[in-house]
């Protein structure tokens, strides 16, 4: 019997399906797109069913590609920043909405404001999204207060659905619990000290389990849908930059995590919990594997952003891919510091510290000024914003390679702008599935298939290609972030 194990991937756009041998062979993919709703400044609401369907296609999309493979697990990550409201059979009874969506800030700065020193020792994070977005539900619904059983993330959501649990079934792995503003992150549970100040109990909460707990089966209506076989056991898996680090093996000091997605993430790995004082402190977050957090920086939306000028500048070109290598290109023919434009791309807000009112802004430009320049200093802006929150990570922390994975990394351009920033070889990842590999490995060693996720995925990561850095450009990059730039 050959066996092939299944990582859902349900990010920001797409709901994202890879099958894999346990050995990594990738046998499948399938993908179906979905959005926020933005009718107008502050809002992106997601409609819980489209995500939910989406998820429900992209399986349909990689079954018939299976062949003879019997399916031995299913495991799901999903974006970690948002939230949703559900009634005691499970249905959603709110949008879903993330950090895109800013209409809560109002109560996320007062909530910060006044618990920051217990969000930053006790959660590790002050990255509160869920804490203040139930407030907000509570005073924009109050219709649906006594209807509301609990409030759960996006992974819950996908399985909830996928299993047909009710709310008492939903559940929520340690890994997401650092965007709450309501866990103790150094032991990955609920925070009783900060449940009292956000004036909440545990029980509207999901219940805390290990990414490789069995939280239901397939069931037969969903297995119908998409043409597996129902009784599948489903893992609860983890958030999505949480399998992301594990399929790229960012589990050992020293080596860096660049996650290139919809959110531009940087991150390291320690083994121990040590919060700090300072404002821009990064937000740690427990691993998958015990005694093991990861330090991360979060520039929120910079994938979006990148796009997004993407579509400005070539939304008239008829051969859009030709047009991007072109732009690259000239863009790539620019000094260090795009002819002295500045980029500021906190077009969402600040994630650290967390201030949902910030915009972006460019700075500098003259009539000498064109496409290429504010290509590269967009680029330029995200690479040296993860460079500059290094002064807020444990001091004893020292880089020696930086790993790159997600969309982004198809930007060369971006990759050795990134590699001359932090002076240290950049390790390409290329386009394979990262994140849904370190998915299915979980759910592999959720029925014991594998004995450790972690350990598989070591041995599994493909290297696309490798970057030196230019000492030349790091030096001027290094002055840049000196002078403030």
């Amino acid at each position: 019997m050959r066996v092939a194990i299944i990582g859902l991937d349900i990010g920001s756009g797409s709901a994202k399906a890879s099958a894999f041998t346990p050995e990594g062979q990738h046998l499948a993919h399938g993908a179906v797109s979905y959005g926020p709703k933005q009718p107008m400044q502050g809002v992106a609401e997601y409609d819980p069913s489209e995500i939910c369907k989406a998820a429900v296609g992209a399986l349909a999309k990689i079954s018939g590609q299976l062949g003879d493979y019997v399916v031995a697990s299913i495991a799901i990550d999903a974006m970690m920043s948002g939230a949703v409201a559900i009634d005691s059979a499970g249905h959603a009874l709110t949008p879903y909405t993330t950090t895109l969506d800013t209409r809560f800030g109002p109560w996320l700065d007062a909530y910060v404001s006044v618990h920051e020193q217990k969000l930053r020792h006790t959660a590790g994070s002050m990255q509160a999204t869920l804490a203040p977005k139930i407030a907000w539900l509570k005073h924009c619904r109050p219709d649906l207060v006594g209807k509301i059983a609990k409030y759960v993330l996006a992974g819950s959501m996908v399985g909830g659905y996928l299993a047909g649990l009710d709310a008492e079934g939903h559940y929520v792995d340690p890994s997401y619990l650092w965007t709450t503003g309501l866990s103790n992150g150094r032991y990955g549970k609920w925070s009783h000290e900060l449940l009292d100040a956000a004036e909440l109990t545990e029980s509207v909460l999901p219940r805390v389990v290990p990414c490789t707990q069995i939280i239901g089966t397939l069931t037969r209506e969903i297995a119908h849908q998409t043409g597996l076989s129902p009784g599948i056991p489903i893992a609860a898996g983890c958030g999505d930059q949480t399998a992301g680090y594990l399929g790229a093996g960012i589990d050992r000091p020293g080596v860096a995590a660049d996650s290139a997605g919809t959110y531009s993430v940087f991150s390291v790995a320690l083994s121990e919990f040590q919060p700090c004082d300072n404002p821009r402190m990064p937000d740690i977050g427990l691993a998958p594997q015990p005694g093991l957090y990861h330090y991360q920086h979060i520039v929120i939306g910079g994938g979006l952003t990148r796009q997004w000028l993407e579509e400005l500048l070539l939304a008239s070109s008829p051969d859009r891919a030709g047009a991007l290598a072109k732009l690259e290109q000239a863009a790539s023919l620019l000094p260090v510091g795009a002819n002295d434009l500045s980029f500021i791309p906190y077009f969402g807000g600040t994630a650290e510290p967390p201030d949902a009112s910030l915009r972006g802004q460019l700075c500098g430009l003259t009539w000498t000024h064109g496409a290429p320049h504010l290509y590269r200093a967009l680029l330029e802006s995200i690479a040296l914003d993860h460079a500059r929150s290094l002064a807020c990570f444990p001091q004893h922390i020292v880089i020696n390679q930086v790993v790159g994975y997600g969309g982004g990394v198809r930007s060369h351009l971006w990759n050795t702008i990134k590699c001359d920033v932090f002076g240290v070889p950049y390790v390409c990842l290329g386009d394979y599935p990262i994140t849904e590999l370190g998915t299915a490995l979980i759910g592999a060693q959720a029925v014991n298939i594998i004995e450790d996720a972690a350990s598989a995925a070591r041995g599994l990561r493909s290297v696309d290609t490798i970057l030196q850095p230019n000492q030349e450009r790091h030096a001027q990059y290094a002055a840049l972030l000196k002078n403030g730039g």
